[in-house]
């Protein structure tokens, strides 16, 4: 077996190890890859690990270069999944010393933080990855798995009462749920004002400009819309890959809220993935400390796993930095955690 650099020529190849991968997301896609490279302005370095010629794991990583040095990530944008991926331990193995083996030769490296799969069963596959701190986050999922003859009553009673009252309150209050993709402009509109209201990081204005470029609607996103009277007043970005629902940015009017009108969304969103195949609504990763955003997505019967974030920090220099010069130097890519910046608080999270 051989590690190589992802190229174009190894491109069908790496998608038909996606294809076969049960444990693939979205996030490794060469669709989101691409995106990516766009967005935020950076290099690729995707290791693929090659046996008779065919793809038997890879590991994707991202570079971006500032004041400090370099700074990598696997993944970068908002705590998107990474890490290795392969068949077997031995894979697993060579991937990590290729990763490990990269970082030690680096001259100008800053720091370089691994998200690990959070679906993956074992993590002690990864305890060689190099790293001198470590995070964790919870990962919220819910089985799209109901009864075919009446999926919406099988819905309804595998979630918690307060979220059957209040899909039935936004239906009482005249909410209606349509699949609009020309909404991007209401999407972006209320998601800065939501994100302002609670001090929150919004994603680039550049995001919502993109996202229609390199995604296909329908196949790859839909943007569910909910309705009052002809007004929008929230609405919800999916993105889908392969049997996974990514639930990716829900927005909603402040003072249409006690209306309920997403949870009526989530409700027609989860039917309508059924119906089209879809086994698994991923609600993304939350911080331990978001008990709030916790307690909704357990509503909706989800499961849960602990994944880790391996973080390795080679110029000391970063300690010394604060939380907007990085932002700033680095934006979109998780450096190292703000809490343990000497020079100011926490300003907002990578």
């Amino acid at each position: 077996m051989k590690v190589v650099i992802l190229d174009s020529n190894l491109e069908d190849k790496y998608q038909d190890f996606l294809e076969k991968n049960s444990y693939s997301l979205f996030y490794y896609s060469l669709k989101f890859k691409s995106f990516l490279e766009s967005l935020l302005s950076c290099q690729s370095h995707y290791f693929v690990c090659l046996k008779f010629n065919s793809v038997v794991g890879i590991f994707p990583l991202m570079g971006k270069f500032g004041r400090y040095g370099y700074v990598y990530n696997s993944l970068p944008f908002y705590g998107s999944y990474g890490g290795p991926l392969a068949f077997d331990r031995q894979v697993y193995s060579i991937l990590i010393s290729e990763y490990n083996h990269f970082l030690s030769l680096h001259q100008k490296l800053a720091s370089s933080v691994v998200v690990l799969n959070p679906f993956l069963d074992d993590e002690s596959i990864f305890s060689n990855i190099v790293a001198s701190l470590y995070d964790q986050r919870v990962i919220q999922y819910t089985f799209l798995s109901f009864d075919s003859s009446d999926p919406s009553s099988s819905l309804m009673s595998t979630i918690s009462p307060s979220a059957r009252r209040n899909i039935k309150k936004a239906i009482k209050s005249g909410i209606k749920v349509f699949v609009d993709n020309s909404c991007i402009p209401f999407l972006k509109k209320t998601h800065y004002e939501n994100m302002a209201s609670i001090g929150g990081r919004p994603k680039p204005e550049s995001f919502f400009d993109l996202f229609p470029r390199f995604f296909t609607e329908d196949k790859d996103y839909n943007l569910y819309v909910a309705f009052l009277d002809g007004i929008p007043v929230a609405a919800l970005l999916l993105f889908y890959y392969k049997d996974v629902v990514e639930y990716y940015i829900p927005v909603i009017v402040n003072s249409f809220r006690s209306l309920q009108p997403l949870s009526l969304i989530i409700y027609q969103a989860m039917l309508d993935s059924f119906k089209r195949g879809f086994r698994l609504w991923n609600w993304g990763g939350t911080w331990l400390s978001q008990s709030g955003v916790y307690k909704f997505k357990k509503k909706w019967a989800s499961r849960e796993n602990i994944y880790s974030y391996f973080i390795y920090v080679s110029n000391n220099d970063l300690y010394g930095s604060s939380s907007s010069e990085l932002c700033s130097e680095y934006g979109n890519f998780y450096v190292l955690p703000f809490d343990l910046l000497r020079r100011n608080k926490c300003q907002g999270r990578l």
